[in-house]
């Protein structure tokens, strides 16, 4: 498995899975607010290089589907959207688990809530809708909202279930957007 090409270092990652209290964290403000303590507290621990906070880390089988149009493709009315799968994760997510930066930008601490909602998509969704390079400026909008989003970066992708690269997935993409930026809580068990 140390040859076996997964796109990202596994070397001293360690991780952890937990559920906050609804009743305590009501609502995506307070959940922020305790991700944003965590990752503060680890990255200030001694021997701890970066923090990351992802909902749908590789290989946890967290599979939060997500449908979705390109601003200015041609859709018949009834067509259906297209479908990716959706992480909320926060801007240290990616260095840690060295995902590289293809094209852009990555997420960052000013992706908040309050401001503009940005996306990082994959390299899948890339080539699947742009083919050779992202023009500057393109937006998605999401099934469940008329917000045009704007892709803010490409990075490689990333498996989610397995090694064999989610071949059971049919080759659905992933959006990336800030758990920042997140109003409503997560129904986490």
């Amino acid at each position: 498995l140390h040859s076996f090409p997964t796109r990202r270092s596994s070397d001293l990652v360690l991780t952890a899975m937990f559920s906050l209290p609804p009743a305590r964290y009501s609502d995506g403000i307070k959940q922020a607010a305790f991700y944003r303590t965590v990752l503060d507290r680890l990255t200030h621990s001694g021997g701890v290089a970066s923090a990351g906070i992802g909902v749908g880390i590789p290989f946890n089988n967290w599979i939060w589907g997500i449908g979705f149009a390109v601003e200015g493709e041609q859709r018949t009315p009834g067509e259906p959207l297209h479908e990716g799968i959706r992480q909320w994760v926060t801007p240290g997510f990616f260095g840690t688990l060295k995902i590289p930066l293809k094209w852009g930008r990555y997420l960052s601490d000013d992706d908040r809530m309050g401001g503009p909602s940005v996306a990082v998509i994959d390299e899948t969704l890339a080539h699947q809708f742009w083919s050779a390079e992202i023009p500057p400026r393109s937006r998605i909008s999401l099934a469940d909202d008329r917000e045009l989003i704007p892709v803010v970066g490409v990075v490689p992708h990333v498996s989610t279930v397995d090694l064999t690269g989610d071949k059971g997935l049919g080759g659905l993409g992933t959006v990336y957007f800030s758990l920042f930026q997140r109003k409503e809580q997560f129904p986490f068990p």
